[in-house]
């Protein structure tokens, strides 16, 4: 059973907090390909911090995106294709790419 948009937030939310960073920077976004959109687009480290997961629609990742933009994450340019069902968060650093 595919998880529900709520139980995706609440581990993404999670891992920002587990991480004691400020959702200030923190970039988030959707996306078809999660691979390609953090580690080519955005230039995320593998080794980075950063987190993405599969929803069951892609109004569930855009409403997920939009709430952790009301937390004070920075939405990714590009994000909100009607194929976009996956949801991710990165932290930023100097390297990445918003």
């Amino acid at each position: 059973m595919a998880k529900t948009a709520k139980a995706i937030y609440d581990e993404i939310v999670a891992y920002i907090d587990s991480n004691g960073i400020a959702y200030t920077n923190w970039c988030a976004g959707t996306t078809s390909d999660a691979k390609t959109r953090l580690f080519k687009e955005h230039n995320v480290s593998d080794k980075g911090v950063w987190i993405y997961r599969s929803c069951a629609s892609a109004q569930d990742a855009r409403g997920i995106a939009d709430s952790l933009r009301k937390l004070g994450c920075e939405i990714a340019p590009g994000s909100g294709d009607d194929s976009a069902t996956i949801i991710y968060a990165y932290m930023e650093t100097g390297s990445t790419n918003p």
